[in-house]
């Protein structure tokens, strides 16, 4: 594995949708993240965009459109916020 660090402090993440990683797997612990529906991130999202003028309908469809084409991973969802 040499993109791994080696140093002995410090720490990593490392994400996947795996729920199995198999016997490969590079921890034997982990944490089972939970998935946002439509609309709760549909407003996770436009929670990243405040200090904007209020949502209109029209950007509410389209934070919907975004939080289903992330599957309601939060942090692909709050990536897309911090581009827009």
């Amino acid at each position: 594995m040499k993109n791994i660090p080696t140093t002995g402090h410090g720490s990593i993440v490392i994400t996947s949708r795996n729920a199995y990683p198999g016997r490969d797997a590079l921890s034997t612990s982990g944490l089972q993240a939970t998935t946002f529906g439509v609309e709760q991130g549909a407003e996770f999202f436009l929670h990243f965009l405040t200090g904007l003028a209020p949502p209109t309908e029209e950007d509410r469809d389209a934070a919907k459109v975004i939080s289903q084409r992330y599957d309601g991973v939060p942090p692909a969802i709050r990536q897309a916020a911090y581009i827009v």
